[in-house]
């Protein structure tokens, strides 16, 4: 199991904690690992999914059903957050670009770094090196 996976998982799921049980105080939690190595977080309210986040690895965000899987998630109506490696970030939300036709507010893309930090990917612009602020830190500017 990969240490950085595991450690965004067990993050990002005390945040997502608090963010769904704004909206389900009663929903219940649930961490686990798949057979390939991604984090998956589900959080259930009366035996239906409200929420699932999944913490992508290196290779596991690859897969040619990737995207039909949050489709069929996000398509029951239940929100769908995916973390991905920061150097496969800008390419996976192009990819989940297409869900906007339909799903435009049920997904949330997020970027990691090998520390375990997060960033969330709200626009394209912000991976493209055209954000001036990232540019100041990153001392480009």
């Amino acid at each position: 199991m990969d240490p950085t996976v595991c450690k965004v998982t067990e993050a990002r799921a005390k945040v997502a904690c608090t963010e769904v049980h704004k909206v389900f105080p009663e929903a219940e939690c649930k961490v686990e690992y798949d057979r390939e190595g991604r984090g998956v977080i589900k959080f259930i309210v009366d035996r239906c999914l409200v929420d699932m986040e999944f913490v992508e690895t290196q290779e596991s965000w690859h897969h040619p059903r990737r995207l039909k899987e949050y489709e069929n998630i996000i398509g029951s109506k239940c929100r769908v957050v995916v973390l991905i490696p920061e150097p496969h970030a800008l390419k996976a939300r192009l990819r989940m670009l297409d869900l906007n036709m339909k799903y435009l507010f049920y997904y949330q893309v997020y970027a990691y770094d090998a520390e375990g930090r997060t960033t969330h990917i709200s626009t394209v612009h912000q991976m493209g090196g055209h954000d001036s602020s990232r540019d100041k830190v990153r001392g480009y500017a």
